[in-house]
């Protein structure tokens, strides 16, 4: 008994059979894994292919609903606002029956949304914001998976190229260096290069110095229309694209080419509709009084003295009287107020007003030279003469209501100053403000030479400003403008060290654009800061050459949103010295830091505006920082250079011996176009005209 209990005969069995258990448990995990992951592969196949299909049908319906919106029938000539949401409405119910009848699709839904968008009034535009969603599901025997894809769409009556970031329409898109573009781009030939052009002061215009880059950032997809496929393939490649993010290339089939000298002969028709006086044929005639006897020379208190005889004075009271004569005279007052009537005179005529004074007509042959220097001076009705000099001194107040000249007018204002009618004159109007002066009127103020306002003061101008020549509006302190301008020459718009210029309205320059700030900004090297600026909510056309410098250009905030600038030139276009040798507060990009863009709190202000040129535009953003809250485009070639990282002086771009290399890997762009999508949204009566309305995508979201 004792000898079998201490054999181990049998334990090699139940080895084995342990082993094979094991093994077979082993064996069989791994088959039911098998095939738990096969189910789950197929399952996560299923979804895929769900997700996909869903996507598919909404891409395809907004193609059929931009096709349909180019027909005849939907042309915006034969749209009105009362009525395009249900004509929309016809599209995509039509559309919707289609796509419903195939296999997977469960349900195509969509709804107008356009009042959740409080700056679009759908009773004066025909911007629409319509909500799509396409939902589909798995088919049958492979599970209950659906999902629903769902994209809001941006129907709009605007031109093509405010629809991206950056574009070139029929040159070349030339990005050399490392810009970051912050949405779609436009190119039917895009060069890519890693090397930024820039220019040292003994380079030749046509031989610049280079520096190597890091690629550009393209944070949004490639649009073309009329593109060949070795003018755009070549370049889309990992390795030409920062950090090897590469945009999805895409046909646009709506794209609409502008019209320049068509919108600006249109803009032009409607300004002159508005103006009264617009050519020198058309100024008014000047009627000058009869040559009477002569009467006096001075009025002194509302009185002139003559004498009889015996030499005795003779007292003239005019006070509310016509006042007409030949020959010069003089009018004041030292004691007491004055009242006149018409004063109608022949010769020249002199106003020194030291107490308060009141006109209600002003007709004469020469010059008119009113000097106010205390209490309130007031023309309650017309001044015409051939040369017109105003003068408001520190102690006075001055009103006026229309005024013309056949050579030229010149107001000072000191104090306080106001004008309520037109402004005209053949020759120069010159106005300078260091007080507070409004100009409001139902017509214009209009110049047949040179139009100059130089305002070191508060200037408020509420009327149409015109000129057959140079329109100058200079500013050093605060000036409001709203209205329209148009000059046959060229257009200036100056921002001396301050930031509190207003510019609201449609203007128009058949000659050279300048907006421009002052170069000798605050502060030393990178702490320097741009403190010129210009508000803005305009659409300005020039038929010459555009130049920005030297200033930020700013939203006019109306409501809940701040407006921008929209600029069309015919010529070049040249944005220079924008935050030259300035510097981000944090130049490294941040983990949360979207897009590739800095935070709103740094001290560089983006440009609001979009810029458009007919022709050729070469941006530099070595030496300057450009930060465009907006969209840049041309007809034609548009190159930009640019490096990242900080620099302080242009030597720093070149490395040499005695200079140290800029650090650009993961540094911001020294050249960011972040697009603006609410100019989508916005009604502008003065663009140029499309013949259709166009889509534009907005987000995409998966459920």
């Amino acid at each position: 008994m004792k000898k079998w209990i201490m054999t181990e005969n049998g334990n090699t069995l139940i080895l084995v059979l342990l082993i094979s258990v094991i093994f077979m448990t082993i064996g069989m995990a791994i088959v039911a894994a098998t095939i738990g992951g096969s189910k789950r592969t197929s399952i996560r196949e299923a979804e895929v292919n769900t997700t996909y299909e869903a996507v598919k049908v909404l891409d395809q319906i907004t193609a059929d609903l931009s096709r349909h919106l180019r027909v005849e029938d939907y042309e915006i000539e034969n749209l009105r606002t009362a009525t395009v949401s249900n004509k929309i409405r016809e599209i995509l119910d039509s559309i919707k029956n289609e796509y419903l009848s195939e296999n997977g699709i469960e349900r195509i839904e969509y709804k107008d949304v356009t009042t959740n968008y409080k700056e679009v009034k759908p009773s004066e535009t025909l911007t629409r914001v319509f909500e799509i969603s396409v939902t589909t599901k798995t088919e049958e025997g492979k599970g209950k998976i659906d999902r629903t894809a769902k994209k809001r769409l941006i129907i709009s009556p605007l031109p093509s190229f405010l629809k991206y970031a950056v574009g070139s329409e029929k040159g070349i898109l030339s990005l050399n260096g490392s810009p970051n573009i912050a949405g779609n781009v436009f190119a039917n030939n895009l060069h890519i290069q890693e090397e930024a052009k820039y220019f040292l002061p003994n380079d030749a215009e046509d031989d610049p110095s280079t520096i190597k880059t890091p690629y550009p950032s393209v944070i949004g997809d490639l649009y073309a229309n009329d593109f060949k496929a070795d003018k755009i393939y070549h370049v889309l490649k990992a390795d030409h694209f920062y950090k090897q993010r590469i945009p999805y290339l895409k046909n646009d089939s709506q794209y609409q080419e502008v019209h320049f000298d068509e919108a600006f002969e249109e803009e032009k028709k409607k300004i002159e509709g508005k103006v009264n006086l617009f050519t020198m044929e058309d100024f008014p005639t000047i009627e000058y009084p009869e040559h009477e006897e002569f009467l006096t020379d001075k009025i002194v208190d509302g009185k002139y003295w003559t004498y009889d005889e015996k030499g005795k004075a003779i007292v003239h009271s005019l006070h509310g009287s016509h006042i007409k004569q030949t020959g010069d005279l003089t009018i004041t007052n030292t004691n007491s107020p004055s009242h006149f009537k018409n004063v109608e005179i022949g010769g020249d005529l002199t106003i020194v007003a030291n107490q308060n004074m009141s006109v209600d007509n002003l007709i004469v042959d020469g010059k008119v030279e009113i000097i106010n220097n205390h209490g309130q001076f007031t023309v309650q009705g017309k001044v015409k003469a051939k040369s017109i000099k105003v003068i408001n001194t520190e102690e006075g107040s001055l009103s006026m209501e229309a005024i013309f000249s056949e050579d030229e007018i010149r107001i000072e204002n000191k104090k306080t100053m106001k004008i309520n009618g037109s402004i005209a004159s053949k020759g120069k109007v010159f106005i300078k403000n260091i007080g507070m002066m409004n100009i409001q009127s139902l017509s214009n103020l209009y110049s047949g030479e040179k139009l100059e306002f130089n305002n070191k003061g508060n200037l408020t101008i509420e009327t149409d400003l015109v000129s057959s020549g140079t329109i100058i509006l200079e500013n050093s302190q605060s000036l409001n403008f709203s209205g329209d301008m148009y000059s046959t020459g060229e257009m200036k718009l100056i921002s001396h060290n301050n930031d509190d210029t207003q510019i609201a309205g449609t203007l128009l320059s058949v000659e050279d654009l300048t907006i421009r700030g002052d170069s000798d900004d605050e502060g030393d090297g990178g702490d320097r800061k741009e403190n010129d600026s210009i508000e803005f909510d305009a659409v300005i056309y020039t038929q010459g050459k555009a130049t920005v410098s030297n200033l930020n250009i700013k939203g006019l905030p109306r409501g809940q949103i701040k407006k921008q600038l929209i600029l069309l030139s015919r010529d070049k276009l040249l944005i220079t010295r924008v935050n030259e040798f300035n510097n981000f507060h944090h130049p490294k990009e941040t983990k949360d830091a979207q897009d590739y863009i800095p935070h709103e709190n740094e001290a560089i202000t983006p440009l609001k505006a979009f810029f458009y040129t007919e022709s050729n535009a070469e941006l530099y953003g070595v030496g300057s920082l450009f930060f465009i809250n907006g969209g840049l485009f041309a007809k034609k070639d548009l190159e930009i250079n640019v490096i990242r990282g900080e620099i302080y002086k242009i030597d720093e771009a070149s490395p040499t011996p005695n200079s140290t290399e800029i650090d650009q890997e993961d540094h911001y762009s020294r050249f960011i176009v972040d697009y603006n999508k609410s100019i989508l949204l916005q009604n502008f009566d003065s663009l140029p005209k499309v013949d259709y309305l166009t889509i534009y995508s907005d987000v995409l979201t998966i459920e």
